[in-house]
């Protein structure tokens, strides 16, 4: 699937893709919604100054960008060469911010470096990360990684979760208005114009966006001792949902 390439369109090079602005556009809407994304676990207290965060799929930085310096630690890792480099050169001299390249994030092995070397994190992040799964077994083989590298008391915010693709007018409706709040309103409906006629849709018609509803996401971490809380509205597209997940 085109997300996990390693040419995908969060390496700004998109394969197939017809329209050199698209990825900007992309990053544009992306980072938008990180700056949300932070903002609310900011106020609410989700992330605090003292914690040591694990973002998962942190292409080039978005999210760090607005926690650098408002953590204690921040550690990025992305299956993109491309992106880990941008961070890396991006953040030069911010000695709280670390960025690693890793294997696919829902292999077994992905994670294991912070295994073996014993680093646990307060707060791990999955932000827009689930959706580009095959299948559930994948989501519940990431959740377990990072339950072994979670702190005893800490939490995993997994968010942007779709539970059905009936929301996508809605996702677009509040991004829409988030772009005329935000003052990007002209570069948000190019993008979607361009994303319409793109590669990028014809890809995400084919390999279709992975779905979880409420009740398997209590499985999954019924199987591996999690425990799932809803979050309210973590993110810019309001059909979907956040979960702040926590050792039974």
């Amino acid at each position: 699937f085109f997300f996990q390439a390693e040419d995908g369109i969060r390496d700004y090079k998109v394969t197939g893709v017809q329209t050199c602005a698209l990825p900007i556009l992309f990053g544009i809407v992306m980072q938008k919604n990180a700056v949300y994304f932070a903002d609310k676990l900011l106020k609410r207290k989700v992330i605090q100054s003292t914690d040591r965060i694990l973002d998962i799929g942190c292409g080039p930085g978005f999210l760090a960008e607005q926690l650098q310096d408002k953590v204690k630690g921040y550690v990025g890792v992305d299956i993109s060469e491309n992106c880990i480099q941008t961070c890396k050169e991006k953040f030069a001299g911010k000695t709280n911010l670390q960025f690693m390249q890793i294997g696919s994030a829902d292999n077994a092995k992905s994670l294991l470096y912070f295994e073996n070397n014993a680093i646990q994190f307060d707060v791990i992040v999955i932000l827009s990360v689930v959706q580009y799964f095959s299948d559930l077994q994948k989501v519940e083989i990431l959740l377990s990684n990072c339950k072994k590298i979670m702190l005893p008391n800490g939490k995993i915010i997994l968010s942007d979760v779709i539970q059905s693709d009936k929301g996508l007018l809605k996702d677009a409706f509040s991004v829409l208005v988030d772009s005329i709040r935000k003052k990007y309103f002209f570069s948000f409906l190019r993008f979607m114009y361009e994303a319409r006629f793109s590669r990028y849709n014809e890809l995400r018609m084919k390999h279709s966006l992975l779905n979880i509803s409420h009740e398997q996401i209590n499985s999954i971490c019924s199987n591996i001792n999690l425990y799932p809380e809803l979050m309210p509205t973590c993110t810019l597209q309001h059909s979907r949902v956040s979960y702040c997940i926590t050792a039974r």
